[in-house]
């Protein structure tokens, strides 16, 4: 799939110094229905929270001026128009489209490609750093320590041709993993672009072709993973034994050499394509045959040991069973992320969403209650409807979901809660919150009613404690809204919490309630036809 989109929206963020989730980013580009339009780019923000504007402006050099440093232009291309990321020079614009496809335009140049549509973001400092900060810290620890083992070990190597065979066989290491990668699908936008670097060059033409198979079965690409990791964990194993591995590093350097040439054949002969990562695999391997010669090692008949023999097989399997252990289950994650995105894409389909919803029976009784609380935007186009207590346990969970949709849609939701309260029974724990809450909205109103919900539907809240913390404030007033909405549930036969309803009808239980979130546009949309929700749906990278 062209993740080129991706790559671009990457940037944007990251040049704007904000810290995002990166698996997270891509999973709602590539999932989003609308994908790869700017629509999916702006509902992906604003999934994140991240503040932006998609608009159509005039094309002057003034107006450029007042752009920002970085920002996203819809662009005249070969093909159509296509998003890039654009930023300011002192004397014109470097637009990007992928890794690879850099230009620098002037601002003459820029104004006549460009067709007035931009999306700018800015920094949020409420946003939070990406859960996934500690994990980077510790695996770039890892790697600093790998890294620092790998230095001391090359320093204890005996000779010269066991310390360029050791640095040689950690590159070639670095290339196969990099196949790797690449064949599974894991690869950067920089390794597809050194990939596809010329005409001639194609690592997939290689890669998925027969003779990537040595007899048919075994992939050339895990044959180098595991030569050049054995060389690496034997020089290891050789190392802290004291002993010597020349003679079998040596023999294997001959049997590299017809593999070599049966790759440079295949792909001059029959492919007809270059792989750039297999030839560096080439490359190594023909160094370290070379150095045969000219490092100071014997290169007439190899005298075997058995102790050298031992380690040098022995490293081999090793690394043969863990890799045959290790590559099944990143095959399976490679399933599994293509089987989350497309999960992600059907669940984010409107259409279907809004056939379940239409399915539900709905409300026979739409009444108004005046005083009741309502969160959100009074006037919000998207109205939902809760049914909820605080001592209901899964209430808890559905408030935080109410909350974050409240958050991230912004003016566009309202959401009112109904409560169940027999107003008969004014000693229950029951009546004195809802009386309590009822009031502190009616004259404090939203801000402190919000706030007031949070501590009620905290997972370790104590109601107890906080009834007997306040002084309870009994209306006739509260009691007739308490009457009505316990009247309407009846008329309603709702005898349970929580229940959301949406526009009159039941939330459809396929979905959680957040991934409303998701539909937003299109429930604004579908009811103000008139009412363009992004700059331009068809505006495609």
């Amino acid at each position: 799939m062209n993740q080129h989109l991706y790559y671009i929206v990457k940037q944007l963020v990251s040049k704007n110094d904000i810290r995002i989730h990166e698996d997270e980013l891509q999973l709602q580009l590539l999932s989003h229905p609308s994908y790869p339009s700017l629509h999916s780019v702006t509902g992906v923000l604003d999934h994140f929270s991240i503040p932006n504007a998609a608009l159509r402006i005039p094309k002057t050099q003034e107006v450029l001026q007042q752009l920002p440093p970085y920002f996203m232009a819809s662009m005249t291309a070969q093909k159509g128009q296509e998003l890039v990321l654009v930023e300011k020079k002192s004397k014109g614009f470097k637009t990007t489209n992928d890794a690879k496809d850099k230009r620098f335009l002037t601002s003459e140049e820029f104004l006549v490609k460009w067709d007035g549509i931009v999306l700018a973001i800015e920094k949020d400092e409420t946003i939070s750093k990406p859960a996934n900060s500690n994990s980077k810290l510790i695996r770039n620890a890892f790697f600093a320590l790998l890294l620092l083992a790998g230095v001391t070990l090359f320093f204890s190597l005996p000779t010269l041709y066991t310390k360029i065979h050791f640095t040689l066989s950690s590159i070639g290491l670095a290339l196969s993993i990099l196949i790797t990668q690449h064949e599974l699908g894991f690869s950067t936008t920089n390794t597809h672009s050194f990939c596809t670097i010329s005409e001639k060059a194609s690592c997939d033409a290689v890669l998925e072709s027969k003779g990537a198979k040595l007899f048919g079965f075994i992939k050339m690409s895990d044959l180098s993973f595991v030569v050049f990791t054995g060389f690496l964990s034997a020089w290891i194993f050789a190392a802290v034994s004291q002993i010597s591995i020349i003679s079998a590093i040596t023999f294997f350097a001959w049997v590299a050499v017809p593999f070599v040439g049966y790759s440079v054949y295949y792909q001059y002969a029959v492919v007809k394509k270059w792989c750039p990562l297999c030839m560096g695999i080439v490359c190594i391997l023909l160094c370290q045959f070379g150095f045969l010669f000219i490092g100071g090692t014997t290169v007439s008949p190899i005298l075997f040991t058995t102790p050298a023999i031992a380690i040098t097989l022995g490293s081999f399997l090793i690394i043969t069973v863990i890799w045959g252990l290790l590559k099944p289950i990143l095959l399976k994650k490679k399933a599994l992320d293509k089987l989350e995105i497309e999960h992600h894409s059907f669940k984010r389909n409107f259409s279907l969403f809004n056939t379940l919803h239409r399915e539900g029976e709905a409300l026979s009784d739409t009444l108004t209650i005046p005083g009741e609380v309502i969160l959100g935007n009074p006037h919000a186009p998207v109205s939902l409807i809760l049914i909820t207590s605080p001592f209901c346990f899964y209430c808890k969970e559905a408030h935080r979901d109410i909350e974050s949709i409240l958050h991230q849609g912004k003016n566009n939701v309202r959401v009112t809660l109904r409560f169940m309260v027999d107003t008969d029974d004014k000693s229950s724990h029951m009546y004195k919150v809802i009386s309590e809450v009822t009031h502190i909205y009616n004259t404090r109103g939203q801000a402190a009613t919000i706030e007031v919900l949070k501590t009620l539907y905290a997972e370790n809240s104590d109601i107890v404690q906080w009834i007997e913390q306040q002084n309870i404030h009994y209306n006739p007033g509260y009691d007739y809204v308490m009457q009505q909405q316990m009247e309407w549930c009846k008329d309603n036969g709702i005898n349970f919490t929580p229940a959301l309803y949406l526009y009159n009808r039941p939330f459809p239980k396929e979905y959680s309630k957040k991934d409303l979130l998701y539909f937003i546009d299109d429930f604004i949309e579908q009811r103000s036809p008139n009412v363009t929700t992004s700059v331009d749906n068809r505006v495609a990278s």
